[in-house]
C-alpha cells in the first residue's frame, strides 16, 4: 500500500485501508450480492479521509488497493470508470436452418448378371431364329480341340488363342440345325472368354491366312483318326471372294467357300461368319446352295440370323437374356 500512496501522491491513511479491506471482505463473501456496479462506485466514493469529499486520486488508490489486497477477484466486484459505458446488448444470432433428415433409404440399382455358362447358352439361337424351315438337329460333338491342335505343327501356334486348352480357359456351347429331310446341316459354336482382350486375340489369330490355309486343312484331316470323333465348327473348302454382310458385331470375319456335305463328292456353296461381341465369339455356317445350284438359304436370311446372334450375345452380357 505504501507504494500506492507514493505513486498517487496521497497521504497514508492506515485506518482508511483497514476500513476498505473490511468492507471489501464483507462484500466478497456475502451470500448474495445485490449491489450493482454503479451502487458500488457510489458507496466507494463516500470514503473521504480528508473530509473534503470524493476525489479522483482516492478513487485510483481504492482501485489499486483492491488489486493488491484481494487480487484479480476484486476487479469483478467493482468497476471504477470516469464514464460508465453500458455493455452492448446481446445481438440475436441468425437463425440456422437444419435440413430435415430423410428416413427413406436411397433406391439401389441392381444389375443382373449371368455366369459364363448362362451367357453361352443365351447366345444360342432358339427355334425359328435361324432360317425359315430349319430346325434343331443333333450331330457329333463340336469343339476346337486344343489336344488335337497341339499335335499338328500347322496348328501349334494357335493352341493358346483359337483352340480350347488349359492355357486359354473358356466356356463353350454349341447346337446344330438341320433342314428336313436333309442332309443340310449347320452348327452354331459359342465361346465365352474371360476377357475381351482374349476374345480379340482369338479373332486376330483366326483371321490369319496361315490358320485358314495350313491349320484348318490339317485339323480337318484328323477327324477320322480321333476317338471319339470331334468335329471342328469350320469346314475345309475352296475359298472364294467373301460377301459383304451387314451384321452389327464388334468384329467379324466372313468366309465363302465350296465344300462337301456328308462326304458327298459334290461341292456346295457355303458362307461362314465368325463374330465377336465383347468377350463372346460365335462361329456359324450358312448353307447357300447345293451342288446343282438349288438355293438353300439367301445371304439376307443368313445375315438376319447372325444379327439375332449379336443381339442375344449383347443382352446376355448385359444380364438381360432373351428367352
Amino acid at each position: 500500500m505504501n507504494d500506492l500512496y507514493d505513486r498517487y501522491a496521497v497521504p497514508p491513511d492506515r485506518e482508511f485501508a483497514a476500513s476498505l479491506k473490511a468492507e471489501l471482505d464483507a462484500r466478497l463473501y456475502a451470500p448474495q450480492q445485490s449491489a450493482t456496479h454503479n451502487e458500488m462506485e457510489s458507496e466507494l466514493m463516500i470514503f473521504k479521509p480528508d473530509g473534503t469529499g470524493p476525489r479522483r486520486p482516492w478513487i485510483l488508490v481504492v482501485a489499486a488497493a483492491l488489486i493488491t489486497i484481494v487480487g484479480v477477484g476484486a476487479i469483478a466486484v467493482i468497476a471504477v470508470r470516469d464514464t460508465a459505458t453500458p455493455a452492448p446488448a446481446d445481438q440475436p444470432s441468425s437463425p440456422t436452418t437444419v435440413a430435415p433428415t430423410s428416413t427413406t433409404a436411397a433406391p439401389t440399382t441392381t444389375v443382373a448378371s449371368l455366369n459364363d455358362e448362362e451367357i453361352a447358352n443365351s447366345t444360342l439361337l432358339r427355334a425359328g431364329e435361324f432360317v425359315s424351315g430349319w430346325d434343331f438337329g443333333g450331330g457329333a460333338p463340336f469343339s476346337m480341340d486344343g489336344n488335337v491342335a497341339a499335335g499338328l505343327p500347322a496348328c501349334a501356334p494357335y493352341v493358346d488363342t483359337v483352340f480350347e486348352s488349359p492355357a486359354r480357359p473358356a466356356v463353350t456351347d454349341w447346337q446344330g440345325f438341320t433342314l428336313p429331310p436333309g442332309p443340310a446341316f449347320s452348327v452354331q459354336y459359342v465361346v465365352v472368354l474371360p476377357t475381351e482382350a482374349e476374345a480379340i486375340d482369338m479373332m486376330t489369330a483366326i483371321k490369319e491366312p496361315a490358320f485358314l490355309h495350313d491349320c484348318l486343312p490339317a485339323y480337318w484331316a484328323t477327324f477320322h483318326n480321333t476317338t471319339p470323333t470331334t468335329y471342328i465348327p469350320m469346314v475345309e473348302g475352296v475359298d472364294s471372294e467373301p460377301p459383304t454382310l451387314n451384321i452389327p458385331a464388334d468384329d467379324m470375319w466372313v468366309r465363302a467357300y465350296d465344300g462337301t456335305v456328308n462326304e458327298v463328292p459334290n461341292y456346295s456353296r457355303f458362307v461362314s461368319a465368325t463374330l465377336r461381341v465383347g468377350r463372346v465369339v460365335t462361329i456359324m455356317e450358312g448353307y447357300l446352295s447345293t451342288s446343282t445350284g438349288d438355293t438353300v438359304m439367301t445371304l439376307d436370311d443368313y445375315a438376319a440370323a447372325m444379327a439375332r446372334v449379336v443381339d442375344r450375345a449383347r443382352n446376355a452380357l448385359a444380364g438381360t437374356p432373351q428367352p
